[in-house]
């Protein structure tokens, strides 16, 4: 019985230490360092009012590891080394990838960082207490001073409205690693070893607008940054000008339907009655002049006899508006109705011969009377003239007959 309680007690301390191993292999971590394939990135910040997110994310993306395009040599990959004054941080190696790096480091391979830094940044997204906290606190309050030596000195400006500047200047960690660091391990530039430094927002004035005639030129600029600007028609430095859909730089606003300058934006409607005769302009043949009754060409409507015979000639009335033409007697009694659409009765001698079969013998002492109709209810009257008296019907020798006012005078309402 004792030998058996022995067999079970060494069992049960060979499963726990293989369970050890097990978790040990699977999850432990080892901050040390990489020997063959490790670089330092040195970073400082000037910038106090980044977030500390993006600080987090900045760094983040200095951490990851670079690999190498040739692969045909020793070391196919580097892995930085980010510090910022005491505080230094290289992404660890977790499980299998531990075990290689603690027993057998030459067999530690790429695959294995991959995992790592996956791992590593799966905790970070998680908040299960893994971050970049030591670090990112010394960076937001690291300052920046030169007394140190680099390999290559790089600087991050996040103003910068272009990826990349002259002189190692970039405006993002992104285009730093992509455009700066990378490049550079591929050629062989920055390899195991290297000290690099990186400043955040630390050039200030260096860059600006360099150009003399520019609004915004900075005396102090060493490099453009490509934010050069000029005043606007309101003289605001870089501004948009006046706003679209206002009329000038304090916003005036056009009235409804009309444009800036005044001009109406739809001719064809009633908005758009420069005159204000109930006539829209696009249709208005005197758009200076208010016809004293809406419904017509916009013209004032008048009834002309000139030089006191001939035909009567009517103005103001639309082309297809009818008018009726009445004469009566001296007595007053109604002689005979005419209606045309034409500009003038009669219009033509073959006219003119039909009004008189009409009067017949009354053709002498008339009373002639007009009225113009709305062309879309021809049985409403827009517009009554005044009455024509002493009106006399008079025919050539030619048989060709007019109308004559005795008394000289156009137009004599009764």
């Amino acid at each position: 019985m004792e030998s058996n309680g022995i067999k079970y007690a060494a069992g049960a301390l060979i499963l726990g230490a293989s369970l050890i191993g097990v978790w040990a292999i699977t999850t432990w971590e080892f901050h040390g360092a990489f020997p063959e394939n490790e670089f330092t990135i040195e970073v400082c910040n000037c910038d106090k009012s980044v977030p500390t997110d993006e600080i987090e994310s900045e760094l983040g993306t200095l951490l990851r590891f670079i690999e190498k395009d040739d692969k045909s040599g020793a070391i196919d990959f580097l892995v930085p080394r980010v510090v910022s004054g005491k505080e230094s941080l290289l992404i660890p190696q977790v499980g299998i990838s531990w075990f290689s790096m603690q027993f057998a480091p030459v067999t530690y391979r790429m695959e294995y960082r991959y995992n790592d830094e996956a791992q590593f940044f799966k905790k970070v997204q998680g908040g299960s207490g893994t971050s970049l906290g030591g670090l990112s606190t010394s960076f937001l309050n690291s300052a920046c001073d030169s007394s140190n030596s680099y390999d290559f000195t790089f600087f991050v400006e996040r103003q910068l409205s272009s990826t990349v500047a002259a002189n190692g200047t970039y405006n993002n960690v992104d285009s730093l690693r992509a455009k700066g660091l990378i490049p550079m391990v591929n050629s062989g530039l920055i390899d195991a070893g290297s000290r690099i430094r990186v400043e955040f927002g630390c050039r200030g004035s260096y860059y600006g607008c360099t150009d003399e005639s520019a609004c915004n030129f900075s005396s102090e600029a060493k490099v453009d940054d490509g934010t050069c600007s000029v005043l606007d028609e309101c003289g605001v430095c870089g501004g948009g000008g006046i706003v679209p859909g206002t009329c000038d730089c304090s916003g005036r606003v056009p009235k409804t339907g009309y444009d800036c300058a005044g001009n109406c934006l739809d001719p064809t409607s009633l908005k758009c009655d420069a005159d204000n005769d109930g006539v829209p302009d696009a249709f208005d043949v005197c758009p200076d002049t208010k016809a004293q009754v809406p419904g017509g060409n916009g013209c004032v409507f008048k009834v002309e006899l000139r030089d006191g015979k001939g035909a009567f000639k009517f103005l103001g009335k639309k082309d297809n508006q009818e008018v009726r033409m009445t004469v009566k007697g001296a007595s007053g009694k109604e002689i005979a109705i005419f209606e045309t659409r034409e500009d003038s009765i009669p219009v033509n001698e073959q006219e003119s011969k039909k009004i008189q079969r009409m009067l017949g013998m009354n053709m002498a002492d008339l009373k002639v009377e007009f009225e113009v109709f709305d062309e879309k209810d021809p049985e409403k009257v827009i517009w009554t003239a005044p009455k024509w008296v002493n009106v006399n019907m008079v025919c050539s020798s030619d048989g060709t007959c007019n109308f004559q006012q005795d008394t000289g005078v156009i137009e004599l309402q009764e």
